[in-house]
């Protein structure tokens, strides 16, 4: 991440619109605005100028109500397509490491803001229901579906752990080959403290002051985030943990499914509850993999490089593995 500051006004008057013609024009041919140019270095998202071959188209779709800010990254000769699920209070901005582990091996990335998060539009780190999470993922596939090439393979962290879950379990279409589940989310940390609070706290307060926890053991990146990130949401909405408890026990009734998912996760995590979530979740995917990371806390894709290292190693195992789902 870089010191070039970014002029948030001017990059949103800057963002087109995506489709899926738009995102079959030759890349090298894209001319982006000043703003939107500075906001790919502020994030270290240019990776077109330090890896050969890479191309970026970005841009924004319609889902419902919300505008949703889309990356696209390709590389020359795909094997397939990794979309990226972003955590809450995240935004794709955060997930360079990610990005670039999926380029050096040659998938192209579709990562994009959840509503409410980064510079897609909604009210900030809020929704109204777990439904619209669903509908923007839903709409980002058809937006995809004849332009990014088969496989196609989802990682995911926490909150986005949630959206794909409920994708697979209901078995909806197009597939994933292969899906990775980066410290996922079904209850937060001290969920019943959390249950009580918002019981109280929903008939007197709209918001509370979120406090930045470290939820990694990058301090750089627990900085960052807190000081130096102009994405970052300040406030923690109550209908958004309204919206946590109502999905988290609609989970509870959705079918098992037999896909063979990857779940990493850390023990150091003190963000979600994940004794309980690890159990929850591999009762409805009896044959997922699972690897514990000791020495790891929440937010696996901004740990310290060596932990990363072991993140990446494993998900190198599962993506070279055969499809253990057919």
């Amino acid at each position: 991440m870089k010191a070039i500051k970014f002029d948030t006004e001017r990059l949103h008057q800057q963002v087109q619109r995506l489709t899926p013609e738009a995102l079959r024009l030759p890349a090298a041919d894209i001319q982006y605005g000043d703003a939107v140019q500075q906001y790919f270095l502020f994030y270290g998202l240019d990776f077109e100028r330090f890896m050969s071959g890479v191309g970026h188209h970005f841009g924004h779709f319609t889902s419902g109500k919300y505008e949703i800010v889309c990356h696209y990254f390709t590389v020359r000769q795909p094997r397939g397509t990794c979309f990226v699920l972003h955590g809450y209070f995240d935004h794709a901005g955060l997930f360079r490491h990610i990005i670039e582990y999926c380029l050096r091996r040659d998938y192209n990335v579709v990562i994009y803001d959840l509503p409410g998060h980064g510079l897609s539009t909604g009210a900030r780190a809020n929704i109204n229901s777990f439904i619209d999470y669903q509908t923007a993922l839903k709409d980002c596939l058809k937006l995809f579906v004849d332009v990014a090439p088969q496989p196609w393979h989802c990682i995911a962290q926490s909150t986005g752990c949630a959206i794909i879950m409920d994708y697979l379990l209901l078995q909806e279409a197009p597939s994933f080959d292969k899906v990775v589940l980066l410290a996922p989310l079904v209850r937060a940390a001290e969920w019943n403290w959390v249950k009580a609070k918002h019981f109280v706290g929903q008939y007197f307060l709209e918001t509370v002051e979120r406090k930045f926890t470290k939820n990694s053991s990058d301090e750089a990146f627990l900085d960052f985030i807190e000081f130096d990130d102009p994405l970052q949401s300040k406030e923690l909405p109550v209908a958004w943990v309204d919206a946590l408890i109502r999905w988290a026990r609609r989970f509870e009734s959705l079918p098992e499914s037999d896909r063979a998912v990857l779940i990493l996760q850390g023990l150091r995590d003190t963000t979600v509850d994940w004794k309980f979530n690890i159990s929850a979740i591999r009762e409805k995917f009896p044959r997922a993999k699972y690897m514990p990371l000791r020495d790891a806390a929440h937010h696996l894709a901004n740990e310290l490089p060596e932990i990363r290292a072991k993140v990446f190693a494993a998900m190198d195992l599962y993506f070279q593995s055969a499809n253990l789902s057919e």
